[in-house]
């Protein structure tokens, strides 16, 4: 089990950098930790379906009031809700917008990449590929190498494409679309409905 620290480390390691003992440490590599972990973890989180951090939920509450037009429910997002992957009611086009996912279905279910910040409950390359990427956007202020991020985002991606096959391993893997760098696609997981844009938003003009 990793700490957030433990994480922190492991991206300074592979700058060559020290150590540190918490991410409120007075030096700059505590500070630069500190500055970019938890947009870090949360962009890493929604890059992909890591087994650890996919979540169902629902039936989920609808708000009073409906969209003023298009759609006929709107329901607010989970609030630790960082990328909707599914609904179950795949006979209804949906969309996310603000904080709603708006709908025709009187009823919601879905599936989500969940915010964990409890770290224990990562898996091994879960962890590697935080410090991976955590390591990518600090290592050019601490080092001055501007060298380092192509061969740690090459690291990174490998990662990914380790951990994709992993989570396959692990259940029927479902068709999404994966982060800018590694574009994976699955086929479906019950009845649950892949978000696309394309496929399943409602033309509302």
């Amino acid at each position: 089990m990793a700490s957030e620290v433990d994480i922190c480390n492991i991206a300074l390691s592979n700058l060559g950098e020290r150590s540190i003992n918490d991410r409120t440490d007075q030096n700059q590599r505590a500070r630069a930790c500190d500055n970019r972990f938890e947009d870090v973890r949360d962009l890493v989180l929604r890059s992909h379906l890591w087994n650890c951090a996919l979540k169902r939920e629902g039936p989920l509450p609808s708000l009073a009031t409906a969209p003023a037009w298009g759609y006929s429910y709107a329901y607010p997002k989970p609030a630790e809700m960082l990328r909707l992957i599914a609904v179950k009611e795949n006979e209804h086009a949906f969309k996310i917008e603000g904080d709603n996912i708006v709908t025709d279905s009187s009823t919601l279910n879905i599936l989500y990449i969940e915010r964990v910040t409890d770290t224990a409950k990562y898996d091994s390359l879960l962890v590697q590929a935080i410090a991976l990427r955590l390591a990518t956007e600090i290592g050019q202020d601490l080092t001055g190498k501007t060298e380092l991020k192509e061969n740690l985002m090459r690291k990174y991606r490998e990662v990914l494409s380790e951990a994709r096959s992993a989570d396959a391993a692990e259940g029927t893997p479902q068709k999404i679309e994966s982060d800018l760098w590694l574009q994976s696609r699955y086929t479906g997981i019950d009845s649950w409905r892949p978000f696309s844009a394309s496929v399943v938003q409602k033309d509302a003009y």
